[in-house]
């Protein structure tokens, strides 16, 4: 079995991997999840949550399982380059599920940085997700995990990931780390974005009638695309 490291994006838990668990690709790949401290359950850290700080927990849970592939969602994919490029000698593959590739993908986490305060963020944050759920059981899901999440560690979490992204370039940051599909369905994502992967030179796996949660709504598909993806690299 391949060991992975499985990040789910802002406000959610690794909980979005379970249904990837009984697909075929099970058998070739342990699907590890990782909980980033302040959501699903874990305690959140002594200091800020930012990006960095993030980074460089995954980059010692990298470290002490010997890690060969890393699937993150959404802003995750953020953290999970950030501690990547932070190692000096990696054997890793990269598999970015709609994750950030401009600032303008920071629709849900960089909502933050209009608020200045957490507790009303996060309760804003979930009633939105709440009000849009009725019309969507993805939704639904992402809203109760959202709801379990810790306030503060959302808020700081958005607000730096609104920072990062006026200042930096997420998609290069991604394409630097080496072996990376991405994976995305266009419907899903910015124009800006879809404008810069067109001209990236990044490996990519598109998933038309997909939800920004393929792992959940359909596993089943995204299992077969990947399987012909890392037959070589990984599997």
């Amino acid at each position: 079995m391949i060991p992975s490291l499985c990040l789910a994006g802002f406000a959610d838990t690794s909980a979005m991997y379970e249904p990837m668990k009984q697909t075929r690709l099970a058998r070739y790949i342990d699907f590890k999840g990782y909980d980033f401290p302040g959501f699903g359950g874990q305690h959140p850290l002594e200091g800020a949550t930012t990006l960095t700080a993030l980074a460089d927990r995954v980059r010692e849970v990298i470290g002490k399982t010997q890690v060969r592939l890393v699937i993150a969602h959404s802003v995750a994919s953020i953290i999970a380059s950030l501690a990547i490029r932070g190692l000096k000698d990696h054997d890793i593959t990269l598999v970015s599920l709609e994750g950030n590739l401009t600032k303008d993908d920071a629709y849900y986490s960089g909502r933050a940085a209009k608020y200045d305060n957490a507790a009303r963020f996060k309760a804003e944050f979930v009633s939105l997700m709440q009000e849009k759920s009725l019309s969507s059981p993805i939704l639904k899901r992402y809203a109760r995990m959202a709801e379990k999440a810790d306030a503060t560690a959302m808020w700081e979490l958005g607000c730096d990931a609104h920072r990062f992204s006026q200042t930096h370039h997420p998609g290069e940051l991604l394409e630097a780390c080496g072996r990376v599909i991405y994976v995305y369905n266009p419907d899903n994502c910015a124009k800006s974005s879809m404008d810069w992967l067109a001209g990236s030179g990044l490996d990519t796996l598109r998933l038309d009638g997909a939800s920004h949660w393929p792992t959940i709504d359909v596993p089943g598909r995204l299992s077969e695309r990947l399987m012909e993806r890392l037959l070589n690299d990984v599997i």
